[in-house]
């Protein structure tokens, strides 16, 4: 041990310095004996929640479409044209405190419908907005729309009515069958 001026500098490794119980673990330890074992269970924990999430939305667009199909009645929609809506996303700092963005917006091409009811009431409604146009304007469009209320609809193709709620529901599926296969794993091993 060296001294300067009342202050002692050690000389011998940090390690030798600290507790016993303190001292330098391998990482390889670590996942050994338990702290890091955990990992990916919370992994899978998080990515089967995000993946339920997922499914449940699937499973809610699942149920409009064939409670719309059920109960909706369908009607041929002139399209009157386009609007733009605009989405924004905001952006924050990362984790060094440096700005990503302040805002970003993103405009969708919303297609425009009107047609009669059961009723003879015209209803002008707003689709699902896209980033290109698959409508042109005067179009004539088959719609499902609910008669209780006019502005829940959807444009009767496979791609509206399916191709949305099922990718959702098979996405959040996958998402909850490999944490489950991962937890199985872990316990089972």
């Amino acid at each position: 041990m060296i001294s300067l001026a009342n202050k002692s500098l050690h000389t011998e490794p940090r390690a030798a310095r600290l507790p016993k119980s303190m001292s330098f673990v391998p990482v390889t330890a670590l996942f050994a004996n338990g702290l890091l074992s955990w990992l990916p269970i919370i992994a899978s924990v998080v990515m089967g929640a995000f993946g339920g999430l997922i499914l449940l939305v699937g499973l809610g667009f699942l149920f409009q479409t064939v409670w719309l199909m059920c109960s909706g009645s369908r009607v041929i929609a002139t399209v009157m044209g386009y609007r733009n809506e605009e989405e924004e996303f905001y952006h924050h700092e990362d984790i060094s405190g440096h700005t990503l963005a302040e805002r970003t917006s993103v405009t969708f091409q919303v297609p425009v419908f009107t047609f009669d009811d059961d009723n003879g009431q015209t209803h002008e409604v707003a689709g699902m907005g896209t980033m290109k146009k698959r409508f042109q304007k005067g179009d004539q469009v088959a719609l499902i729309y609910s008669p209780s209320n006019p502005k829940r609809c959807i444009v009767d193709d496979f791609l509206n009515k399916w191709v949305t709620a099922l990718s959702a529901f098979f996405v959040g599926v996958i998402l909850l069958i490999f944490p489950a296969y991962m937890v199985f794993i872990w316990f089972a091993g």
